[in-house]
This record gives structure tokens, C-alpha cells and sequence, in this order.
């Protein structure tokens, strides 16, 4: 016996729904480390936007590897000069346009 709304008829799965953004949020505890585990996840993989808080990485980290992992996502690093734990990063797919970026120091 499946578990349906009474309207299902109506419900489209979200792989065919042409105008819905996919955001998801994940606290990723070491980006370098997991970087290739989002890239074989098929679940992110369907993620327009990828939030990843507690990303460890630095100002002065590299992230070579953790690009080439993630392709074709785009990385965006928000570092915390002292603190690896407070680091945060965004991943976008090539569709999404990034209009405005603001650094917040704090």
C-alpha cells in the first residue's frame, strides 16, 4: 500500500519541474576531505545551490583539488581569517548568475 495524497495526479517529481531552484544546505565538517564525496552523491548533484557551512578552509588554503571535485559547480569561499569552523562556502551550478557578493569579515 503506497502513501499518497488523495491529488496526486497533480504532483509533477522534481526532476521534471523546469522552474524549481533546489537549495541545499549541509554542514559539511572539512570540505577538502568531502569535496569528492558531493561530487558521487547523486542527491547534491541535483542541487542548483550547494550551502556548505564548517568548510575548515582558511584564507590561504588551497583549493585546487576541492575545484576540480567539485566540477561543474562553481565555489564560492566566504574563509574566517582565524577560525576553520566559522568558514562557509556556496556552490552553484553554471545556470545560477552570482549578481552581488559581499564579504562579511565577522
Amino acid at each position: 500500500m503506497r502513501n499518497e495524497p488523495s491529488n496526486s495526479q497533480n504532483l509533477v517529481p522534481i526532476t521534471h519541474q523546469k522552474d524549481l531552484l533546489v537549495i541545499t544546505v549541509l554542514n559539511i565538517r572539512s570540505l577538502r576531505k568531502h569535496s569528492i564525496d558531493i561530487k558521487h552523491d547523486h542527491r547534491l548533484s541535483k542541487s542548483d545551490i550547494l550551502a556548505l557551512t564548517e568548510t575548515q578552509l582558511l584564507p590561504h588554503t588551497n583549493d585546487n583539488e576541492i575545484k576540480e571535485n567539485l566540477q561543474p559547480l562553481k565555489l564560492l569561499r566566504q574563509d574566517h581569517p582565524t577560525d576553520r569552523f566559522s568558514s562557509l562556502a556556496v556552490c552553484t551550478k553554471n545556470h545560477i548568475e552570482i549578481k552581488e557578493y559581499e564579504y562579511q569579515c565577522n
